[in-house]
């Protein structure tokens, strides 16, 4: 079962709880609007971390645990409708930290993960 969470910090997009549950829910990443999409599939979670197609501007990829943290191992691509995605497949009862990683350089968190490691947000299936 999910642990409570203040649901202030999530804008709703969809249906069911931030936490663990399939549901979209925007969150600001640097300044920037993005949204978290998890799905609930047998024994993992997908999850989807999507973003303005231009904000910001150039590649993104979604850099953490899951992936040994290699910058190209999870780049958002176009998806339509003005937005990008990376998704991921991930076990479930598990918690991952994870950046983004810009064109620029520059590296940036999500201010409203589940939880925080440091400089990294933390997400849990």
């Amino acid at each position: 079962m999910a642990s409570a969470q203040p649901t202030a910090l999530y804008r709703r997009t969809g249906r069911t709880s931030p936490r663990g549950c399939a549901g979209r829910f925007a969150i600001l990443v640097a300044g920037v609007v993005s949204v978290l999409e998890r799905q609930q599939l047998k024994g993992c979670t997908k999850v989807m971390f999507i973003l303005p197609e231009d904000t910001p501007v150039g590649p993104v990829s979604v850099v953490g645990d899951f992936n040994h943290r290699n910058p190209t191992g999870h780049p958002l691509e176009p998806r339509g409708g003005g937005t990008r995605a990376a998704t991921v497949v991930l076990p479930a009862h598990s918690a991952y930290s994870f950046r983004c990683l810009a064109a620029s350089g520059r590296w940036f968190g999500d201010d409203h993960a589940d939880s925080h490691d440091g400089t990294n947000g933390r997400i849990h299936t």
